[in-house]
C-alpha cells in the first residue's frame, strides 16, 4: 500500500518545469510492443497460521495500440502476463511438518483499456495513467515445499485451475516518460502500480494481488 500512494503522489505532481499542453503536431496513433518486469506480493491470511510472505518475480509481454487525441491517449493491446505470490507457514501436526511454502503463479491473457494523458516539457512527453484490465487465465500453479523434522524436504507441483474463478479484473497507475526518436518511432518508460482482483473458491483463502514494476515500450507512429 506505501507503494501504491508513493506512485499515487508521484503521478499527481506538475511534471518537472517547462510543462505544456500536448503536443498539437503530435501522430494520430501508433503501435509496438512493450515488455515490463514485475515484484508481485499479497497478503494472504488464514487461520490459525503464522504467515511469512515473500515477493514473486513476474513479467508481460505483449503488443499496444496507441489512439492519440490532443489532450488524451487511448490505448490497448494484449498482453501475456505472470504474477503471483508466495508465503511460508509454521505448522505442527501428528506427522511433525515443520514448515510449508508455497509459491503460486499465474499466467494471463491480459486486455488493458488505458487512459493516459500527454503533458509536454523538454524532458520529453509525460504520460500519467490508469487502466482497467480484464485477464484470462490460461495457467495457474501452485509451488509447494513440505519440510519434515529430522527428514528430507518434499517438493510438489500442482495445478489449482479448479481453486480460482476464471475472470480476474485489474487495475493499473502508470507514469510514463516518453522520447520521439525521429518521426517514425518512439521510445516510453513507464513505472507502474497493478492492483489484481484474484477472486477464489470457498477452498481457498481469499487474497489480492500487487505488482509494481518497470514497463517498456516500443512505438512506431503513424
Amino acid at each position: 500500500m506505501k507503494r501504491f500512494k508513493f506512485l499515487f503522489g508521484l503521478m499527481l505532481i506538475v511534471p518537472f518545469c517547462n510543462a505544456q499542453t500536448a503536443d498539437p503536431n503530435q501522430t494520430p496513433f501508433a503501435y509496438g510492443i512493450s515488455a515490463g518486469v514485475y515484484s508481485s506480493s499479497a497478503n494472504p491470511k488464514q487461520s490459525g497460521s503464522i504467515m511469512d510472505k515473500k515477493p514473486v518475480a513476474g513479467f508481460s509481454i505483449g503488443g499496444v495500440a496507441s489512439f492519440r487525441m490532443k489532450t488524451y491517449f487511448f490505448e490497448t493491446g494484449l498482453n501475456y502476463i505472470s504474477e503471483g505470490y508466495a508465503y511460508s507457514s509454521t505448522i505442527e501436526t501428528k506427522v511433525n511438518v515443520n514448515k510449508v511454502s508455497n509459491e503460486y503463479k499465474f499466467y494471463s491473457v491480459m486486455l488493458p483499456l488505458k487512459l493516459a494523458v500527454p503533458i509536454r516539457s523538454k524532458y520529453g512527453r509525460h504520460l500519467p495513467s490508469f487502466a482497467l484490465n480484464f485477464s484470462l487465465p490460461t495457467k495457474q500453479l501452485l509451488y509447494q515445499t513440505v519440510e519434515y523434522k529430522n527428514a528430507p524436504f518434499t517438493k510438489n507441483v500442482y495445478n489449482v485451475s479448479s481453486d480460482y474463478k476464471a475472470f480476474k479484473p485489474s487495475f493499473s497507475l502508470a507514469y510514463g516518460l516518453e522520447f520521439d526518436m525521429d518521426i517514425t518511432y518512439a521510445i516510453r518508460v513507464e513505472p507502474t502500480f497493478q492492483f489484481t482482483i484474484l477472486n477464489a473458491n470457498s477452498t481457498q483463502f481469499k487474497t489480492n494481488i500487487s505488482n509494481i514494476g518497470l514497463k517498456c515500450n516500443l512505438l512506431f507512429l503513424r
